[in-house]
């Protein structure tokens, strides 16, 4: 977390904020929650269609990060249980294919049999 930290403050100072894609993968009793191999099977995918997308450029860089919900999060979502996983972006330049990145996303959580909500796409300028 500490390393994850550092490079999201080195991005927020070199671009002025990050980009988040952010969704809570609701708690599932049929099934074990978002494992190694399902994030792994989501970011090659999204490594290969942000590719695509941005070509080589440093901002198709992304951290994925995992956090429990909070008062923050269960203010803007009905779910009130889960795991919030975040797709992080130096800049502002992914905004431009939110639905892109959305759909990559959202594929792979429902092709590994994940449920989920998204929250929404938004600018960070400082870190926690």
């Amino acid at each position: 977390m500490v390393t994850q930290n550092l490079r999201l403050k080195k991005w927020i100072k070199e671009y002025g904020l990050v980009t988040s894609f952010n969704y809570i993968i609701i708690h599932d009793d049929s099934r074990e929650p978002m494992g190694l191999r399902d994030s792994a099977i989501i970011n090659h995918r999204l490594t290969m269609e942000v590719m695509e997308l941005l070509g080589d450029s440093e901002h198709g860089r992304y951290i994925q990060s995992i956090d429990e919900i909070n008062s923050d999060i269960v203010s803007i979502s009905d779910v009130k249980e889960g795991i919030m996983y975040s797709w992080i972006f130096p800049g502002a330049a992914i905004k431009i294919y939110e639905s892109e990145v959305t759909d990559v996303i959202e594929d792979g959580l429902s092709w590994v049999g994940l449920r989920y909500e998204y929250i929404g796409c938004w600018g960070k300028t400082d870190v926690q």
